[in-house]
Formats: structure tokens, sequence, C-alpha cells
């Protein structure tokens, strides 16, 4: 039988989104209404040493996935994880912040879960047979619309930041914390394109990543002559030399995979916090 209220909490390098320290305070609130457990998800590397705080503000479990592949949010890996850990546990209740990653991750989990998810929500309530009713606004904010879903587990909600209350910190709530581990599938995981504070070189056999002020001109002559610049419109405008860096490794990654260096790879995958990732499918 599904039971307790869960939050997904999500963390941008190492730190707690506001976000999920609000829903944690309206997840006590229905998990009492039912007598269940409010249960805290917490995904990514080497952070462990947060699940504490989420007990402090009101946690009675925190479930932790730490593992490199989620060092930062890829929408594959943070939907396998979630995935398995919910069927595996099978809450009445998960909750996700409407930013970015929650409105990404949670209809991918709404669908491999099988069951319903209302969005933006503003007003959560549960009644004493632990059926969530999950309030958002409708027609452009003109009327609320009340939503149920009573034929399917678990309960799914996004709300948005800034609505719910947030909690007190309080060091003497006790709570447990529970390793858990994954299955991960590599071969699902999403090909990505990197690109940041870095220009492309072309030495004439590879593509390689050099700092903007050294990177070389034969790229754009590499990219007229192998049929890679791109135009836009009848008038023949262009794109801005970014835009069009962009769309040529994009093209390289497709149609001719191994031409970018084992150099240029292992920077592209070591410099994350000063890049763009462009999903490719």
């Amino acid at each position: 039988m599904a039971k307790n209220v869960w939050v997904f909490c999500e963390q941008r390098d190492g730190e707690i989104q506001s976000v999920a320290i609000e829903l944690l305070g309206v997840a006590r609130e229905l998990a009492d209404k039912v007598n269940e457990k409010v249960v805290a998800l917490l995904l990514g590397h080497n952070v462990a040493d947060k699940a504490k705080d989420l007990v402090a503000y009101g946690a009675d479990e925190v479930r932790v996935v730490d593992d490199s592949r989620l060092n930062y949010f890829t929408t594959e890996y943070y939907a396998q994880a979630v995935t398995q850990v919910v069927k595996a546990n099978d809450p009445n209740v998960v909750l996700f912040g409407a930013t970015s990653i929650g409105r990404d991750l949670a209809p991918r989990l709404s669908a491999r879960l099988h069951t319903g998810l209302t969005a933006d929500c503003t007003k959560l309530e549960m009644d004493e047979e632990g059926n969530l009713f999950m309030t958002r606004p409708a027609f452009g904010g003109n009327l609320f619309a009340t939503i149920i879903c009573p034929e399917h587990r678990p309960q799914m909600s996004t709300v948005r930041p800034g609505v719910m209350k947030k909690p007190e910190y309080n060091t003497e709530h006790q709570g447990e914390i529970i390793m858990e581990t994954v299955d991960f599938d590599d071969s699902k995981a999403e090909k990505v394109l990197i690109s940041g504070e870095y220009g492309i070189s072309y030495d004439g056999e590879y593509l390689t990543l050099s700092p903007l002020n050294e990177a070389s001109d034969p790229m754009t002559a590499f990219m007229q002559e192998n049929g890679y610049d791109t135009f836009i419109s009848e008038d023949g405008g262009q794109l801005s030399q970014g835009q069009k860096q962009l769309l040529c490794i994009t093209r390289i990654m497709l149609m001719q995979p191994p031409m970018l260096s084992a150099a240029t790879s292992r920077r592209l995958l070591i410099m994350p916090d000063r890049m763009q990732t462009i999903s490719l499918r």
C-alpha cells in the first residue's frame, strides 16, 4: 500500500535549493494529516553530508543516491535514479519544485510511473484517506482548479517556489539517513554537446578546444570548406560566430564522431562549470 509523502530535494552545486525546504514544510502538514512520514530524496555526488540539514528541516527519512553520474543534472540519469527508488518504496505522494529541473524531471517520471502530475501548484491539501488535493491557477490566473488523482499512485505535483512557508531549522528533530543504490543503464544516457568559454581550433586533422584568444582562424575555413557553415534567410544572413561553431560541432558529432580529439573530449567533461549543455536528441 502506498504511503508517506516524498519530496525531491533539488540541489545545485551541493547547495539545497530553497524550494526543497519549502516543500518539506508542506509535506510535514500533509503527512501529519494521515500519520505518515516525510521522506526527502536527495540526488547528487558527494552530497550525503547535506542529509542532516534535511532532517533538521523536518524529514523523517532522507534517502540519498550519491553517484558521480549525478554530479550535474542530466534528465536521463536523474530519471533513472528517481524511478528506481520510487518504485522500490511505493510512496503515496511525490513533490517537486516547479523549477527548470523539476519541470523537466517530473513529467518524465509521471510517464515512467504511469501516474498523473499536476503542475505549478500553489496549494496542497490532503484528506484522511490520503488523497491529495492539488490547486493551481487556470485560465490565465482568473480562477483556481483543484485536481485529484484517485486511481493512481504516487500522486505527483510540482509546486511554485516561494509559495509555501519554510519550516524552522530544528537540530533536535530526529531522522534516518538511508543510502540508496541505483543500477544505471549507461546505454540510455543522453548524448550531449558541451561548449563554453573556449573557441575551436582545427589543426588539419582534429578539432580541439582553445581559450578564445588562442582559437585559430582555420576553424572558419574548415566550416566553409566542409559544408558545416550555416546561413539563414533568403538574403544570406548568417548566425553569430559562436552559434555557427555550435552548429558545426553538432553536425560533426552526428556525422563524424571520431573527429573530436581525445584531449578535447576530456576537457569538455572536466569543465562543466563554464559551459552550456546542448542535447542532441
